[in-house]
């Protein structure tokens, strides 16, 4: 957070470099608000459009308004500039140095592509969250081609904790974990076969039971099954009384990496990450109730995603996958 604040403040300073007056044929359409999208250096491998993403879900927004008489306002993060634009010219002023600008009817660059400040009357992208539920299986059997079960041999090797199992998205994707390693998986429902890189197979499906299966002999077979609440989340959703679903603040937030965290024990003790500070929780798995600093909340648990709340005030966790060694 300090880093992009500081990122930021910079373009502050940057300010200086703006400004100028006139009126040009054709540009017309100039006139009106505009959002900072991006801020070009060609020094710095910094990506910025992420960091003004980030403020403008804590409401920090930078904005220009350019008038017909030439004069403009561009307030950078609550730090105000008044500027002159010389339409014949194509320059922008502060009373001190002039700089070039360009428009193509929708973005205005005050500056170049070595260096400058883009704006957009579209305002700032929202990105958009993807993921969602999914189907968890246990492996409950693997056989080799003669048909001996291998699954006891390696949790003997492994420990008996070692977790063989399937999670199944509603896209079709899926992820295998295997002792210690994730292998990304496709399933075609149509033609009912599954591929990992260049390998494919054919998978049956029968109620809850999942089966791999290599020409007549079933290779890998999963059971439907809750993994239950215990592991790492991600905040996934926030609905509050009185600012709404706050859906996209937290794709802002995911843009930076900056979304809260909840890990929860056997034992119910949770710990709740908030932005670097952490919180106290404790769930009770029978009541299904969560005590955050004294104060009691119903919860639900439902295929990896935990909802906190109720009504018109509630936040959702997804549970935090393995991930897939390899693409």
């Amino acid at each position: 957070m300090k880093k992009v604040l500081s990122l930021l403040l910079a373009a502050v300073l940057l300010c200086g470099l703006c400004g100028v007056s006139a009126l040009a044929e054709g540009e017309a359409d100039i006139f009106g608000s505009y959002t900072l999208i991006d801020m070009l250096d060609s020094s710095s491998d910094e990506d910025m459009t992420e960091a003004i993403q980030a403020m403008a879900a804590l409401g920090m927004s930078a904005t220009l308004t350019v008038n017909e008489d030439g004069s403009a306002l561009m307030d950078i993060f609550g730090e105000q500039q008044a500027l002159t634009f010389d339409f014949d010219a194509q320059t922008v002023t502060d009373g001190e140095e002039a700089i070039s600008y360009s428009f193509d009817g929708e973005k205005l660059i005050i500056g170049d592509e070595e260096q400058g400040f883009v704006f957009s009357k579209a305002g700032v992208e929202m990105p958009q969250r993807s993921g969602g539920p999914f189907s968890f299986y246990l492996m409950t059997e693997l056989l080799d081609g003669g048909g001996e079960d291998l699954l006891p041999e390696i949790k003997a090797s492994h420990g008996e904790d070692t977790l063989c199992a399937l999670y199944l998205f509603k896209d079709g994707s899926g992820i295998l974990e295997m002792y210690g390693e994730s292998t990304p998986l496709q399933f075609d429902f149509d033609t009912m076969t599954i591929t990992a890189g260049d390998e494919t197979a054919v998978f049956k499906q029968e109620g809850d039971v999942l089966r791999i299966v290599d020409t007549e002999n079933s290779i890998g077979t999963f059971v439907l099954s809750d993994p239950g609440c215990v592991g790492p989340y991600v905040m996934a959703a926030m609905v509050s009384g009185e600012d709404g679903d706050m859906s996209e603040q937290l794709a802002l937030l995911e843009a930076v990496n900056m979304l809260p965290k909840l890990v929860i024990d056997e034992d119910g003790k949770g710990a709740l990450d908030l932005f670097g500070s952490e919180m106290a929780l404790v769930f009770d798995f029978e009541a299904l109730m969560v005590d955050i600093e004294g104060e009691s909340i119903p919860f639900t648990y439902d295929k990896g995603v935990i909802e906190i709340g109720e009504g018109d005030q509630f936040m959702s966790f997804a549970r935090v996958l393995p991930e897939a060694d390899g693409d």
